[in-house]
């Protein structure tokens, strides 16, 4: 069924993203795929829950090949329509319920959709933090005509690492939240650079 998705979503990804999703790009859902298996692996996840976060890991942002916004919605129904004749209803209900759980603003509920959440933002922790912020900042521009100052954009990304993000499973608060003290810090650096 993996393998099966992977193939699916990897054409998908490649050949219907419009023009202008840099972020949100087939690179992007290859390392939330890595994530979810690191974080799976250190949270001691059943081998069949592994596969099903798993697999709501490869769907999570298909939507973007149908629309930018609300795309959850349309990755969850893709999803559906890809893996519903193949497992059961009761399994499919998780699949979205993870999903879900990466739309901005969600608070996910129970483990693994809170580890799909984690993964989706594991980049927060790691040093491509900021080539990361670049990719969205300029995917912001090309798809919602959002431009930022320096300043705004970091002042931005502050708020949003210290106030509106926080990790969910037990190796994101332990492991990853300190890693991405490391990207707090020196987010402040630029805005005390740009003179804020």
């Amino acid at each position: 069924m993996l393998a099966k998705s992977e193939k699916y979503v990897r054409k998908l990804l490649s050949e219907k993203l419009p023009r202008g999703i840099y972020y949100h790009s087939l690179e992007h859902t290859l390392e939330v795929v890595q994530a979810t298996e690191e974080i799976c692996n250190r949270c001691g996840v059943s081998s069949n829950d592994k596969e099903l976060v798993m697999l709501a890991a490869w769907f999570h942002d298909t939507g973007f090949s149908r629309k930018y916004d609300r795309h959850e919605e349309e990755s969850m129904d893709i999803a559906e329509k890809f893996l519903g004749e193949q497992i059961s209803p009761a399994q499919i209900a998780k699949i979205k319920s993870c999903i879900y759980a990466t739309k901005f603003g969600v608070t996910p509920e129970g483990l693994l959709p809170s580890i799909l959440s984690d993964a989706d933002f594991y980049h927060l922790s790691t040093d491509k933090y900021f080539d990361k912020l670049d990719l969205l900042r300029r995917e912001w521009k090309e798809m919602l005509g959002i431009e930022f100052s320096d300043s705004q954009w970091y002042h931005q990304n502050k708020h949003f690492l210290e106030e509106q993000h926080q990790y969910y499973t037990s190796y994101g608060k332990e492991v990853l939240a300190k890693r991405k003290q490391k990207n707090i810090i020196s987010n402040e650096r630029l805005l005390s650079s740009i003179g804020e």
